[in-house]
Protein backbone atom coordinates (compact mmCIF):
# COMPACT_ATOMS: atom_id res chain seq x y z
CA UNK A 1 0.00 0.00 0.00
CA UNK A 2 1.46 3.34 -1.07
CA UNK A 3 2.03 6.25 1.29
CA UNK A 4 -0.39 8.43 -0.74
CA UNK A 5 -3.17 5.83 -0.40
CA UNK A 6 -2.51 5.55 3.33
CA UNK A 7 -2.87 9.32 3.69
CA UNK A 8 -6.10 9.33 1.65
CA UNK A 9 -7.66 6.46 3.57
CA UNK A 10 -6.61 7.93 6.90
CA UNK A 11 -8.14 11.33 6.16
CA UNK A 12 -11.29 9.71 4.73
CA UNK A 13 -11.71 7.56 7.82
CA UNK A 14 -11.32 10.55 10.13
CA UNK A 15 -13.77 12.58 8.05
CA UNK A 16 -16.35 9.80 8.01
CA UNK A 17 -16.13 9.39 11.77
CA UNK A 18 -16.33 13.12 12.45
CA UNK A 19 -19.14 13.76 9.96
CA UNK A 20 -21.06 10.76 11.22
CA UNK A 21 -20.78 12.02 14.77
CA UNK A 22 -21.78 15.53 13.62
CA UNK A 23 -24.81 14.32 11.67
CA UNK A 24 -25.93 12.06 14.49
CA UNK A 25 -25.59 14.77 17.13
CA UNK A 26 -27.30 17.35 14.82
CA UNK A 27 -30.23 15.05 14.18
CA UNK A 28 -30.53 14.32 17.86
CA UNK A 29 -30.54 18.04 18.70
CA UNK A 30 -33.02 18.79 15.90
CA UNK A 31 -35.33 15.99 16.96
CA UNK A 32 -35.17 17.07 20.58
CA UNK A 33 -35.82 20.73 19.69
CA UNK A 34 -38.71 19.86 17.35
CA UNK A 35 -40.24 17.61 19.99
CA UNK A 36 -40.03 20.36 22.59
CA UNK A 37 -41.61 22.85 20.19
CA UNK A 38 -44.39 20.38 19.31
CA UNK A 39 -45.00 19.77 23.01
CA UNK A 40 -45.22 23.51 23.67
CA UNK A 41 -47.63 23.86 20.77
CA UNK A 42 -49.77 21.00 22.08
CA UNK A 43 -49.91 22.58 25.51
CA UNK A 44 -50.80 25.98 24.05
CA UNK A 45 -53.52 24.37 21.92
CA UNK A 46 -54.95 22.55 24.97
CA UNK A 47 -54.96 25.75 27.02
CA UNK A 48 -56.61 27.63 24.14
CA UNK A 49 -59.36 24.99 23.80
CA UNK A 50 -59.88 24.93 27.56
CA UNK A 51 -60.29 28.70 27.58
CA UNK A 52 -62.60 28.66 24.54
CA UNK A 53 -64.82 25.85 25.78
CA UNK A 54 -65.10 26.43 29.52
CA UNK A 55 -68.45 28.22 29.30
CA UNK A 56 -69.88 25.53 26.99
CA UNK A 57 -68.66 22.86 29.42
CA UNK A 58 -70.38 24.60 32.33
CA UNK A 59 -73.53 24.98 30.25
CA UNK A 60 -73.08 21.53 28.74
CA UNK A 61 -73.49 23.09 25.31
CA UNK A 62 -72.36 20.12 23.29
CA UNK A 63 -72.91 21.76 19.93
CA UNK A 64 -70.56 24.61 20.80
CA UNK A 65 -67.99 22.15 22.10
CA UNK A 66 -68.25 20.13 18.86
CA UNK A 67 -67.85 23.26 16.77
CA UNK A 68 -64.77 24.27 18.73
CA UNK A 69 -63.22 20.80 18.25
CA UNK A 70 -64.10 20.67 14.53
CA UNK A 71 -62.38 23.97 14.00
CA UNK A 72 -59.37 22.79 15.99
CA UNK A 73 -58.82 19.56 14.03
CA UNK A 74 -58.70 21.49 10.79
CA UNK A 75 -55.05 21.98 11.73
CA UNK A 76 -53.27 19.05 10.00
CA UNK A 77 -51.03 18.50 13.00
CA UNK A 78 -53.99 17.97 15.43
CA UNK A 79 -55.18 14.42 14.97
CA UNK A 80 -57.57 14.20 17.95
CA UNK A 81 -59.30 16.46 20.49
CA UNK A 82 -62.06 15.98 23.06
CA UNK A 83 -63.84 17.55 26.03
CA UNK A 84 -64.47 15.42 29.13
CA UNK A 85 -66.56 16.53 32.16
CA UNK A 86 -65.39 16.32 35.74
CA UNK A 87 -66.80 12.80 35.99
CA UNK A 88 -64.79 11.61 33.06
CA UNK A 89 -67.71 11.34 30.72
CA UNK A 90 -67.10 12.32 27.10
CA UNK A 91 -68.79 15.53 26.10
CA UNK A 92 -67.47 15.95 22.56
CA UNK A 93 -64.56 14.79 20.42
CA UNK A 94 -63.14 15.31 16.96
CA UNK A 95 -60.76 13.19 14.90
CA UNK A 96 -58.66 14.49 12.00
CA UNK A 97 -58.92 12.79 8.62
CA UNK A 98 -55.34 11.68 9.02
CA UNK A 99 -56.46 9.55 11.99
CA UNK A 100 -59.46 7.52 10.73
CA UNK A 101 -60.21 8.84 7.24
CA UNK A 102 -62.98 11.28 8.25
CA UNK A 103 -63.25 14.67 9.93
CA UNK A 104 -66.05 15.34 12.36
CA UNK A 105 -67.22 15.57 15.89
CA UNK A 106 -68.98 13.12 18.08
CA UNK A 107 -71.16 13.73 21.08
CA UNK A 108 -72.08 11.50 23.91
CA UNK A 109 -71.04 10.28 27.24
CA UNK A 110 -68.29 7.73 26.49
CA UNK A 111 -66.03 6.77 29.25
CA UNK A 112 -62.64 5.32 28.19
CA UNK A 113 -59.27 5.98 26.62
CA UNK A 114 -58.89 8.22 23.60
CA UNK A 115 -56.26 8.12 20.90
CA UNK A 116 -52.85 8.36 22.47
CA UNK A 117 -54.17 8.97 26.01
CA UNK A 118 -54.24 7.03 29.23
CA UNK A 119 -57.59 6.88 31.03
CA UNK A 120 -56.27 7.91 34.40
CA UNK A 121 -55.17 11.56 34.70
CA UNK A 122 -54.06 13.69 37.58
CA UNK A 123 -56.29 16.70 38.19
CA UNK A 124 -54.25 19.45 39.70
CA UNK A 125 -55.00 23.08 38.81
CA UNK A 126 -52.50 24.15 36.15
CA UNK A 127 -51.26 20.57 35.76
CA UNK A 128 -50.46 19.49 32.23
CA UNK A 129 -49.99 15.83 31.52
CA UNK A 130 -48.51 14.68 28.19
CA UNK A 131 -47.69 11.33 26.60
CA UNK A 132 -45.67 10.53 23.47
CA UNK A 133 -46.42 7.26 21.67
CA UNK A 134 -47.62 5.82 18.33
CA UNK A 135 -46.27 8.85 16.38
CA UNK A 136 -48.36 11.40 18.35
CA UNK A 137 -47.95 13.59 21.40
CA UNK A 138 -50.97 13.77 23.72
CA UNK A 139 -51.59 16.46 26.36
CA UNK A 140 -54.38 17.06 28.83
CA UNK A 141 -55.51 20.44 30.20
CA UNK A 142 -58.05 20.71 33.04
CA UNK A 143 -60.91 23.23 32.61
CA UNK A 144 -60.82 25.36 35.74
CA UNK A 145 -63.22 28.18 36.52
CA UNK A 146 -62.96 30.09 39.81
CA UNK A 147 -60.78 27.38 41.22
CA UNK A 148 -63.27 24.63 40.41
CA UNK A 149 -62.53 21.87 37.87
CA UNK A 150 -65.40 21.33 35.44
CA UNK A 151 -63.66 18.96 33.06
CA UNK A 152 -60.62 18.68 30.86
CA UNK A 153 -59.45 18.94 27.29
CA UNK A 154 -57.41 16.10 25.68
CA UNK A 155 -55.42 16.96 22.54
CA UNK A 156 -53.17 14.69 20.37
CA UNK A 157 -50.76 16.22 17.83
CA UNK A 158 -49.05 14.24 15.07
CA UNK A 159 -45.23 13.98 15.13
CA UNK A 160 -45.16 13.90 11.32
CA UNK A 161 -43.78 17.41 11.15
CA UNK A 162 -40.96 16.40 13.47
CA UNK A 163 -40.17 13.31 11.37
CA UNK A 164 -40.39 15.39 8.19
CA UNK A 165 -37.99 17.98 9.56
CA UNK A 166 -35.69 15.20 10.71
CA UNK A 167 -35.74 13.56 7.25
CA UNK A 168 -35.11 16.86 5.49
CA UNK A 169 -32.28 17.68 7.86
CA UNK A 170 -30.75 14.22 7.32
CA UNK A 171 -30.89 14.70 3.56
CA UNK A 172 -29.28 18.12 3.73
CA UNK A 173 -26.63 16.97 6.16
CA UNK A 174 -25.85 13.90 4.02
CA UNK A 175 -25.41 16.04 0.93
CA UNK A 176 -23.20 18.45 2.86
CA UNK A 177 -21.18 15.51 4.26
CA UNK A 178 -20.73 13.97 0.80
CA UNK A 179 -19.63 17.28 -0.62
CA UNK A 180 -17.24 17.70 2.29
CA UNK A 181 -15.83 14.21 1.72
CA UNK A 182 -15.34 14.95 -1.97
CA UNK A 183 -13.53 18.19 -1.20
CA UNK A 184 -11.41 16.48 1.48
CA UNK A 185 -10.57 13.65 -0.95
CA UNK A 186 -9.44 16.13 -3.60
CA UNK A 187 -7.43 18.04 -1.02
CA UNK A 188 -5.92 14.80 0.34
CA UNK A 189 -4.94 13.74 -3.19
CA UNK A 190 -3.26 17.08 -3.77
CA UNK A 191 -1.50 16.98 -0.39
CA UNK A 192 -0.54 13.34 -0.93
CA UNK A 193 0.87 14.14 -4.35
CA UNK A 194 2.92 17.01 -2.93
CA UNK A 195 4.17 14.92 -0.03
CA UNK A 196 4.82 11.75 -1.99
CA UNK A 197 6.62 13.61 -4.76
CA UNK A 198 9.44 14.48 -2.39
CA UNK A 199 9.23 11.04 -0.82
CA UNK A 200 9.46 9.45 -4.27
CA UNK A 201 12.58 11.47 -4.97
CA UNK A 202 13.99 10.34 -1.61
CA UNK A 203 13.18 6.70 -2.43
CA UNK A 204 14.77 6.93 -5.89
CA UNK A 205 17.85 8.56 -4.42
CA UNK A 206 18.15 5.85 -1.75
CA UNK A 207 17.85 3.15 -4.43
CA UNK A 208 20.58 4.76 -6.53
CA UNK A 209 22.83 4.93 -3.48
CA UNK A 210 22.09 1.30 -2.72
CA UNK A 211 23.10 0.36 -6.28
CA UNK A 212 26.43 2.14 -6.00
CA UNK A 213 25.73 5.56 -7.50
CA UNK A 214 27.62 7.36 -4.77
CA UNK A 215 27.42 11.14 -4.90
CA UNK A 216 23.89 11.16 -6.38
CA UNK A 217 22.01 14.37 -5.47
CA UNK A 218 18.27 14.51 -4.80
CA UNK A 219 16.18 17.46 -6.02
CA UNK A 220 14.89 19.51 -3.07
CA UNK A 221 11.31 20.71 -3.70
CA UNK A 222 10.52 22.29 -0.34
CA UNK A 223 12.06 23.64 2.84
CA UNK A 224 10.03 21.46 5.21
CA UNK A 225 11.11 18.29 7.03
CA UNK A 226 11.17 16.29 3.80
CA UNK A 227 13.36 18.90 2.16
CA UNK A 228 15.67 18.82 5.17
CA UNK A 229 15.82 15.03 4.92
CA UNK A 230 16.70 15.27 1.22
CA UNK A 231 19.44 17.77 2.03
CA UNK A 232 20.86 15.46 4.70
CA UNK A 233 20.82 12.53 2.26
CA UNK A 234 22.63 14.63 -0.34
CA UNK A 235 25.37 15.43 2.17
CA UNK A 236 25.53 11.77 3.16
CA UNK A 237 25.82 10.77 -0.50
CA UNK A 238 28.67 13.22 -1.05
CA UNK A 239 30.42 12.03 2.11
CA UNK A 240 30.03 8.39 1.04
CA UNK A 241 31.55 9.18 -2.34
CA UNK A 242 34.51 10.92 -0.70
CA UNK A 243 34.96 8.07 1.76
CA UNK A 244 34.77 5.50 -1.03
CA UNK A 245 37.35 7.33 -3.11
CA UNK A 246 39.67 7.62 -0.11
CA UNK A 247 39.09 3.97 0.67
CA UNK A 248 39.95 3.00 -2.92
CA UNK A 249 43.19 4.95 -2.63
CA UNK A 250 44.00 3.24 0.67
CA UNK A 251 43.13 -0.16 -0.79
CA UNK A 252 45.32 0.50 -3.80
CA UNK A 253 48.20 1.53 -1.52
CA UNK A 254 47.67 -1.48 0.72
CA UNK A 255 47.41 -3.75 -2.32
CA UNK A 256 50.71 -2.42 -3.61
CA UNK A 257 52.30 -2.99 -0.22
CA UNK A 258 50.75 -6.45 -0.08
CA UNK A 259 52.12 -7.28 -3.53
CA UNK A 260 55.58 -6.15 -2.47
CA UNK A 261 55.28 -8.19 0.73
CA UNK A 262 54.03 -11.23 -1.24
CA UNK A 263 56.90 -11.01 -3.69
CA UNK A 264 59.34 -10.73 -0.81
CA UNK A 265 57.61 -13.62 0.95
CA UNK A 266 57.73 -15.75 -2.20
CA UNK A 267 61.45 -15.06 -2.52
CA UNK A 268 61.93 -15.94 1.14
CA UNK A 269 59.89 -19.15 0.78
CA UNK A 270 61.80 -20.08 -2.36
CA UNK A 271 65.09 -19.47 -0.52
CA UNK A 272 63.87 -21.55 2.44
CA UNK A 273 62.78 -24.36 0.15
CA UNK A 274 66.13 -24.27 -1.62
CA UNK A 275 67.87 -24.32 1.75
CA UNK A 276 65.67 -27.20 2.89
CA UNK A 277 66.36 -29.14 -0.30
CA UNK A 278 70.07 -28.52 0.14
CA UNK A 279 69.91 -29.71 3.74
CA UNK A 280 67.93 -32.78 2.69
CA UNK A 281 70.52 -33.54 0.00
CA UNK A 282 73.28 -32.98 2.53
CA UNK A 283 71.51 -35.35 4.90
CA UNK A 284 71.20 -37.93 2.14
CA UNK A 285 74.86 -37.49 1.20
CA UNK A 286 75.87 -37.66 4.85
CA UNK A 287 73.87 -40.86 5.20
CA UNK A 288 75.49 -42.19 2.06
CA UNK A 289 78.88 -41.14 3.41
CA UNK A 290 78.27 -43.00 6.64
CA UNK A 291 77.25 -46.00 4.56
CA UNK A 292 80.44 -45.74 2.49
CA UNK A 293 82.57 -45.41 5.61
CA UNK A 294 80.88 -48.39 7.19
CA UNK A 295 81.15 -50.51 4.09
CA UNK A 296 84.80 -49.49 3.66
CA UNK A 297 85.43 -50.57 7.21
CA UNK A 298 83.64 -53.85 6.60
CA UNK A 299 85.52 -54.51 3.37
CA UNK A 300 88.83 -53.62 5.00
CA UNK A 301 88.62 -56.62 7.35
CA UNK A 302 88.29 -59.44 4.77
CA UNK A 303 90.69 -57.65 2.41
CA UNK A 304 93.23 -57.30 5.23
CA UNK A 305 92.88 -60.96 6.18
CA UNK A 306 93.25 -61.97 2.51
CA UNK A 307 96.28 -59.69 2.14
CA UNK A 308 97.89 -61.20 5.23
CA UNK A 309 97.23 -64.73 3.95
CA UNK A 310 98.65 -63.79 0.54
CA UNK A 311 101.77 -62.28 2.13
CA UNK A 312 102.28 -65.38 4.24
CA UNK A 313 101.82 -67.59 1.20
CA UNK A 314 104.34 -65.47 -0.70
CA UNK A 315 106.91 -65.92 2.07
CA UNK A 316 106.28 -69.65 2.24
CA UNK A 317 106.60 -69.91 -1.55
CA UNK A 318 109.91 -68.01 -1.47
CA UNK A 319 111.28 -70.30 1.24
CA UNK A 320 110.13 -73.41 -0.63
CA UNK A 321 111.68 -72.13 -3.87
CA UNK A 322 114.98 -71.54 -2.01
CA UNK A 323 114.91 -75.06 -0.62
CA UNK A 324 114.18 -76.49 -4.00
CA UNK A 325 117.03 -74.50 -5.55
CA UNK A 326 119.44 -75.70 -2.87
CA UNK A 327 118.31 -79.27 -3.26
CA UNK A 328 117.35 -79.48 0.38
CA UNK A 329 113.58 -79.72 -0.09
CA UNK A 330 112.19 -83.07 0.80
CA UNK A 331 108.84 -84.76 0.57
CA UNK A 332 107.72 -83.45 3.93
CA UNK A 333 108.66 -79.88 2.92
CA UNK A 334 106.58 -80.24 -0.24
CA UNK A 335 103.61 -81.59 1.69
CA UNK A 336 103.87 -78.78 4.27
CA UNK A 337 104.05 -76.20 1.49
CA UNK A 338 101.04 -77.70 -0.20
CA UNK A 339 99.03 -77.66 3.03
CA UNK A 340 100.04 -74.06 3.71
CA UNK A 341 99.12 -73.05 0.14
CA UNK A 342 95.75 -74.74 0.44
CA UNK A 343 94.91 -73.04 3.72
CA UNK A 344 96.10 -69.66 2.53
CA UNK A 345 94.08 -70.05 -0.70
CA UNK A 346 90.94 -70.95 1.26
CA UNK A 347 91.42 -67.94 3.55
CA UNK A 348 92.03 -65.62 0.61
CA UNK A 349 89.06 -67.01 -1.36
CA UNK A 350 86.70 -66.82 1.64
CA UNK A 351 87.60 -63.23 2.46
CA UNK A 352 87.54 -62.16 -1.18
CA UNK A 353 84.04 -63.70 -1.53
CA UNK A 354 83.00 -61.86 1.62
CA UNK A 355 84.39 -58.59 0.30
CA UNK A 356 82.73 -59.24 -3.06
CA UNK A 357 79.35 -59.73 -1.35
CA UNK A 358 79.80 -56.54 0.62
CA UNK A 359 80.80 -54.64 -2.50
CA UNK A 360 77.85 -56.04 -4.43
CA UNK A 361 75.43 -55.13 -1.67
CA UNK A 362 76.90 -51.69 -1.30
CA UNK A 363 76.85 -51.18 -5.06
CA UNK A 364 73.13 -51.99 -5.26
CA UNK A 365 72.28 -49.80 -2.27
CA UNK A 366 74.46 -46.93 -3.52
CA UNK A 367 72.91 -47.09 -6.99
CA UNK A 368 69.40 -47.11 -5.49
CA UNK A 369 70.27 -44.18 -3.26
CA UNK A 370 71.56 -42.05 -6.14
CA UNK A 371 69.05 -43.12 -8.81
CA UNK A 372 65.35 -42.80 -7.96
CA UNK A 373 64.30 -45.47 -10.46
CA UNK A 374 61.48 -47.96 -10.14
CA UNK A 375 62.09 -51.65 -10.46
CA UNK A 376 60.68 -54.97 -9.35
CA UNK A 377 62.46 -56.43 -6.31
CA UNK A 378 61.96 -58.71 -3.34
CA UNK A 379 61.18 -56.57 -0.30
CA UNK A 380 62.57 -58.77 2.47
CA UNK A 381 65.78 -59.68 0.59
CA UNK A 382 66.44 -56.07 -0.25
CA UNK A 383 65.99 -54.96 3.37
CA UNK A 384 68.30 -57.82 4.49
CA UNK A 385 71.00 -56.61 2.08
CA UNK A 386 70.53 -53.10 3.35
CA UNK A 387 70.94 -54.21 6.95
CA UNK A 388 74.24 -55.89 6.00
CA UNK A 389 75.50 -52.54 4.72
CA UNK A 390 74.49 -50.95 8.03
CA UNK A 391 76.51 -53.46 10.10
CA UNK A 392 79.28 -50.94 10.98
CA UNK A 393 76.73 -48.52 12.40
CA UNK A 394 75.22 -51.29 14.51
CA UNK A 395 78.31 -53.21 15.57
CA UNK A 396 79.98 -50.20 17.14
CA UNK A 397 77.22 -50.01 19.72
CA UNK A 398 76.32 -53.69 19.79
CA UNK A 399 72.88 -53.23 18.31
CA UNK A 400 71.12 -55.98 16.41
CA UNK A 401 68.61 -55.71 13.59
CA UNK A 402 66.39 -58.69 12.76
CA UNK A 403 64.50 -58.89 9.47
CA UNK A 404 61.35 -61.02 9.53
CA UNK A 405 58.23 -61.42 7.47
CA UNK A 406 56.96 -62.89 4.24
CA UNK A 407 59.91 -63.78 1.94
CA UNK A 408 57.75 -63.82 -1.17
CA UNK A 409 56.69 -60.15 -1.30
CA UNK A 410 57.62 -58.71 -4.70
CA UNK A 411 56.97 -54.97 -5.13
CA UNK A 412 57.22 -52.61 -8.10
CA UNK A 413 58.47 -49.51 -6.37
CA UNK A 414 61.48 -47.33 -5.63
CA UNK A 415 64.22 -49.26 -3.81
CA UNK A 416 66.21 -46.08 -3.19
CA UNK A 417 63.31 -44.66 -1.19
CA UNK A 418 63.00 -47.92 0.79
CA UNK A 419 66.76 -47.83 1.46
CA UNK A 420 66.63 -44.22 2.64
CA UNK A 421 63.60 -44.90 4.86
CA UNK A 422 65.14 -47.98 6.55
CA UNK A 423 68.52 -46.28 6.98
CA UNK A 424 66.97 -43.18 8.55
CA UNK A 425 64.81 -45.26 10.90
CA UNK A 426 67.82 -47.33 12.03
CA UNK A 427 70.04 -44.27 12.47
CA UNK A 428 67.23 -42.46 14.31
CA UNK A 429 66.81 -45.41 16.70
CA UNK A 430 70.56 -45.64 17.29
CA UNK A 431 70.76 -41.93 18.08
CA UNK A 432 67.65 -41.44 20.18
CA UNK A 433 66.25 -44.75 21.42
CA UNK A 434 69.27 -46.03 23.34
CA UNK A 435 71.88 -44.70 25.69
CA UNK A 436 75.59 -44.60 24.86
CA UNK A 437 76.27 -48.03 26.35
CA UNK A 438 72.88 -49.66 25.86
CA UNK A 439 72.68 -52.52 23.36
CA UNK A 440 69.40 -52.49 21.48
CA UNK A 441 67.33 -54.89 19.45
CA UNK A 442 65.43 -53.66 16.40
CA UNK A 443 62.98 -55.69 14.32
CA UNK A 444 61.89 -55.06 10.74
CA UNK A 445 58.81 -57.07 9.77
CA UNK A 446 57.36 -57.17 6.24
CA UNK A 447 53.81 -58.24 5.37
CA UNK A 448 51.38 -57.75 2.52
CA UNK A 449 47.61 -57.54 2.28
CA UNK A 450 45.67 -57.24 -0.96
CA UNK A 451 47.37 -54.51 -2.96
CA UNK A 452 49.57 -53.03 -0.22
CA UNK A 453 52.67 -53.98 1.70
CA UNK A 454 53.56 -53.01 5.25
CA UNK A 455 56.95 -52.44 6.85
CA UNK A 456 56.84 -52.43 10.64
CA UNK A 457 59.95 -51.12 12.37
CA UNK A 458 60.18 -51.66 16.13
CA UNK A 459 62.84 -50.86 18.71
CA UNK A 460 63.00 -51.61 22.41
CA UNK A 461 64.42 -48.24 23.39
CA UNK A 462 63.22 -45.49 25.71
CA UNK A 463 60.33 -44.31 23.50
CA UNK A 464 59.21 -40.82 22.51
CA UNK A 465 57.80 -38.35 25.08
CA UNK A 466 54.14 -37.51 24.65
CA UNK A 467 54.93 -33.82 24.13
CA UNK A 468 57.10 -34.65 21.09
CA UNK A 469 55.03 -37.39 19.45
CA UNK A 470 53.03 -34.90 17.35
CA UNK A 471 56.16 -33.10 16.08
CA UNK A 472 58.54 -35.91 15.12
CA UNK A 473 57.80 -35.57 11.39
CA UNK A 474 58.13 -31.77 11.36
CA UNK A 475 61.16 -30.50 9.44
CA UNK A 476 64.13 -29.44 11.60
CA UNK A 477 62.59 -30.80 14.79
CA UNK A 478 65.28 -32.60 16.79
CA UNK A 479 66.18 -33.22 20.41
CA UNK A 480 69.90 -33.73 19.69
CA UNK A 481 70.91 -30.64 17.78
CA UNK A 482 73.91 -30.19 20.05
CA UNK A 483 75.23 -33.55 18.89
CA UNK A 484 74.80 -32.83 15.20
CA UNK A 485 71.14 -33.74 14.60
CA UNK A 486 69.47 -31.83 11.75
CA UNK A 487 65.84 -32.73 12.42
CA UNK A 488 65.40 -33.90 8.82
CA UNK A 489 65.72 -37.68 9.19
CA UNK A 490 62.09 -38.52 9.98
CA UNK A 491 60.85 -35.66 7.78
CA UNK A 492 62.62 -37.33 4.84
CA UNK A 493 61.01 -40.65 5.84
CA UNK A 494 57.59 -38.96 5.88
CA UNK A 495 58.04 -37.18 2.53
CA UNK A 496 59.35 -40.31 0.76
CA UNK A 497 56.49 -42.42 2.16
CA UNK A 498 53.68 -40.00 1.36
CA UNK A 499 54.85 -38.24 -1.79
CA UNK A 500 56.96 -40.81 -3.63
CA UNK A 501 55.58 -44.14 -2.44
CA UNK A 502 51.95 -42.82 -2.16
CA UNK A 503 51.56 -44.41 1.27
CA UNK A 504 51.14 -43.43 4.88
CA UNK A 505 53.25 -43.67 7.99
CA UNK A 506 52.03 -44.27 11.53
CA UNK A 507 53.90 -43.96 14.80
CA UNK A 508 53.08 -45.45 18.16
CA UNK A 509 55.26 -44.89 21.17
CA UNK A 510 55.07 -45.04 24.93
CA UNK A 511 57.82 -43.58 27.07
CA UNK A 512 59.99 -46.43 28.38
CA UNK A 513 58.44 -49.09 26.11
CA UNK A 514 59.98 -48.47 22.71
CA UNK A 515 58.64 -47.11 19.43
CA UNK A 516 56.89 -48.61 16.41
CA UNK A 517 56.81 -47.10 12.92
CA UNK A 518 54.34 -48.65 10.52
CA UNK A 519 54.65 -47.83 6.81
CA UNK A 520 51.89 -48.94 4.41
CA UNK A 521 52.28 -48.46 0.64
CA UNK A 522 50.89 -49.89 -2.61
CA UNK A 523 52.63 -52.99 -3.99
CA UNK A 524 52.81 -51.14 -7.30
CA UNK A 525 53.29 -47.39 -7.61
CA UNK A 526 50.82 -47.44 -10.52
CA UNK A 527 47.98 -48.31 -8.12
CA UNK A 528 45.58 -45.45 -7.41
CA UNK A 529 43.67 -47.10 -4.61
CA UNK A 530 43.47 -45.69 -1.12
CA UNK A 531 45.79 -47.26 1.41
CA UNK A 532 43.58 -48.87 4.06
CA UNK A 533 44.14 -48.05 7.72
CA UNK A 534 43.95 -51.22 9.83
CA UNK A 535 45.38 -49.69 13.00
CA UNK A 536 43.70 -47.54 15.59
CA UNK A 537 45.29 -45.42 18.29
CA UNK A 538 48.35 -44.58 16.19
CA UNK A 539 49.68 -41.20 15.24
CA UNK A 540 49.08 -40.69 11.51
CA UNK A 541 50.69 -38.17 9.19
CA UNK A 542 49.14 -38.08 5.70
Amino acid sequence: MSFRLKILLGIALIEVLLLGALVFSGLEALTESAGIQLEKRARATARLLATAGHEAIIAEDLATLSAILDEAVRDRDIVFARFVDDRGDLLAQAISAGADGETGSRQGTENGAAIGLTPAQSWGIGFLDHTVRDGVIAVSQPVVVAGAVFGRVDVSLSRYSVAKAQSDALTRMSLIALANLALVAVFALLIGRVLTRQLTLLKDGANKLAHGELGYQIDILSRDELGTTASVMNRMSSDLKDLYENLEKKVAARTHQSDLANRHLKKTIAALRETRDQLIEQEKLASLGRLVAGVAHEINTPVGVGLTAASYLQEETADFNGAMAGGTAGKEDLQAYMDTSMQASEIILHNLNRASALISSFKQVAVDRTNQERRLFNLKDYIAELVVSLAPVLRGKRHEVTVTGDPGIEIDSYPGAISQIITNLVVNAVRHAYGDRQAGCMTIDTTSDDAVFTIEFRDDGKGIPEDNINRIFDPFFTTSRESGGTGLGLNIVYNLTVQLLKGRILCESTAGHGTCFKITCPLSCDADGTVPDHDQGLLERT
